[in-house]
């Protein structure tokens, strides 16, 4: 009778099963080496939302850098030869409202609001035979803007 053990088959069972045990061997280090690649993907996203995350402060913080200035004086009020014009354009206007009051109603406003128009910094007096219109800036009246009734508005308006 032949053994069905022989040397050969025993070769080849040796052979099966060192190439069994390779096989888990090889798996082994696969998943291992698997685990570790996403041990580091996870780490790079991890270290990518921190670097997002600093950007959207820097960008928030230059926002609002930039923004709270403009908020607290959104229009820069003129200066100089210009907030005088403006000034001058003001009262040339508020006369107009002022004349046309007592064009209307037979009299004078007793405050430039009676005219029905806001001009903050007006101010009006009332005098003997007229009115007055002056300029005030921070409360302080501005000596250089003051139009009486009788005044020529063109010539107020080009600063004679």
């Amino acid at each position: 009778m032949t053994d069905p053990k022989g040397p050969e088959t025993r070769a080849r069972m040796r052979d099966a099963v060192n190439d069994l045990v390779q096989k888990v061997k090889d798996d082994r280090a696969e998943t291992q080496a698997d685990r570790e690649a996403e041990e580091q993907r996870r780490r790079a996203h991890e270290r990518l939302k921190y670097v997002w995350l600093f950007v959207a402060v820097v960008a928030f913080a230059g926002s609002v850098a930039f923004t709270v200035p403009r908020m607290r004086a959104p229009i820069r009020p003129p200066t100089g030869a210009e907030a005088e014009r403006h000034g001058r354009e003001t009262l040339v206007y508020a006369a107009r409202l002022v004349e046309e009051f007592q064009r209307v109603r037979g009299r004078l406003p007793n405050s430039i609001d009676e005219t029905g128009v806001s001009l903050p910094g007006v101010v009006m007096l009332t005098r003997p035979g007229g009115w007055e219109l002056s300029m005030q800036v921070n409360g302080r009246t501005v000596a250089t803007l003051a139009l009486r009734s009788g005044d020529d508005l063109g010539s107020f308006l080009q600063g004679r």
